[in-house]
């Protein structure tokens, strides 16, 4: 059935390749301090990492095709 999994880099790698199979992007993580002068108002919501493409001043690079 299902092999068992015993240390946390085996769940690691079976949770990314079971978002990757379904055509999700690895992205990596933000930085807990805020970089970007307009950053503070996200970072309750941890969308920090996300501020400059809210706020449209670089192309999300891993977006999917908008419909």
């Amino acid at each position: 059935m299902f092999a068992k999994i015993t240390t946390e880099a085996e769940v690691r790698k079976v949770w990314y390749e079971f978002w990757n199979a379904r055509a999700h992007e690895n992205v990596s993580s933000a930085s807990l301090i805020p970089t970007h002068p307009s950053a503070p108002m996200f970072v309750n919501s941890g969308m920090m990492q996300f501020v400059s493409y809210f706020l449209d001043e670089e192309p999300v690079p891993f977006c999917c095709d908008p419909r």
